[in-house]
């Protein structure tokens, strides 16, 4: 069985000639389209960080730390609700790989959030 030749012809000094490729041509989306399939999680979860980081800046540390593992929460059951296409830049290694390392995180820094003491702040 001979392989297919990914040329249609030769040039006359033998050189292999490549034919078109063709371009993919995937659904035509818009601007909006793409925020809501693409960019939609990013921004929830970019904005829940922002809130944490204002809230240890305006010296809540506490509430800032839990905040802070609600959204890693948030960011693993994203992750696993939504399928490869659609989760952007939050996908970084398998699935499940994901959702346990974040979940996990995000249990501890709210448990460490919640169990540290006031420090005499009652």
């Amino acid at each position: 069985m001979t392989q297919p030749r990914p040329w249609a012809d030769e040039d006359p000094d033998g050189r292999a000639v490549p034919t078109r490729i063709p371009q993919y041509r995937g659904p035509v989306t818009t601007l909006w389209q793409r925020l809501y399939t693409i960019h939609l999680p990013l921004i929830l979860i970019g904005t829940g960080l922002v809130a944490a980081v204002l809230l240890v800046a305006l010296d809540r540390w506490r509430r800032g730390t839990v905040v802070f593992g609600i959204v890693t929460v948030v960011a693993a059951v994203i992750r696993l609700v939504m399928t490869e296409d659609r989760v952007g830049v939050l996908a970084v290694r398998s699935r499940g790989f994901d959702v346990a390392t974040l979940a996990t995180l995000g249990g501890l820094i709210i448990w460490l959030g919640v169990s540290i003491a006031p420090l005499g702040t009652d």
